[in-house]
């Protein structure tokens, strides 16, 4: 729902400021759910504000991490990789498939003193971010039931199948599926390759979204598994 009051986008009040300043506020016209408004109707209008950090607090000091940042973009496509999830395991391995690999810290130098009791797991948030449907909701299109699922990996360059799904479960998991815009798994994570796999409920939802994935230190992002692959069934 859009602002249509002072300073909303067609508010006439913008005609009073040059267009310069409005392009260094970043000033648009769209009907997008961002708007202007007085300070004084947005305390007339709202009750909570929650403020949130630019990036993951790991340390738990109140303040964004700087951390590690790997982000990519991907599609759900019908009968390409809109696997759903794994009530039907031959479509769910089709879906989108992104390996990493974690190293422990310190690993290409060791310890000179071996009882030292080093934290080797690495903090890891990753956010599923689907593509922005509130202008489709005219057509009746809604927002997708989304979820991401982790697996543990031997080979971040082998492509998991329908095999490999059948015998190992997931070792992290996002929860029941959402149909919101973002959706986030924290957890912490031993060295060694894991799977990040996005996924929706429902088998060929057609679909766009971004997956980011934070730590608080360097990991190896692999080339993603987008389209199905001969041998993956």
């Amino acid at each position: 729902m859009e602002w249509t009051g002072d300073w909303s986008d067609d508010s006439p009040l913008w005609n009073q400021i040059p267009i310069w300043t409005r392009e260094a506020f970043g000033f648009t016209k769209k009907d997008d759910g961002e708007f202007w408004m007085k300070f004084d109707d947005f305390c007339k209008r709202f009750t909570t504000v929650t403020v949130l950090t630019l990036g993951p607090d790991f340390d738990g000091d109140g303040g964004a991490d700087a951390g590690s940042l790997q982000e990519v973009k991907g599609q759900w496509v019908t009968g390409i990789n809109a696997g759903g999830c794994r009530n039907n395991i031959k479509k769910y391995s089709c879906n989108p498939q992104y390996p990493i690999t974690i190293t422990a810290p310190g690993a290409d130098t060791p310890s000179s003193n071996d009882e030292d009791n080093v934290d080797e797991t690495c903090s890891v948030l990753i956010s599923l971010i689907q593509n922005y449907r509130r202008m489709d909701r005219k057509l009746g299109i809604s927002m997708l039931p989304i979820g991401i699922q982790i697996y543990k990996s031997f080979d971040p360059q082998l492509v998991l199948t329908t095999e490999h799904f059948t015998h190992h479960k997931t070792i992290l998991d996002s929860g029941a599926y959402v149909a919101q815009r973002s959706i986030n798994l924290r957890s912490k994570l031993a060295p060694g390759h894991y799977v990040i796999i996005p996924s929706t409920f429902s088998p060929d939802a057609d679909g766009a979204f971004m997956l980011r994935i934070f730590t608080d230190i360097p990991i190896q992002f692999h080339q993603g598994f987008n389209l199905v692959r001969e041998g993956m069934d």
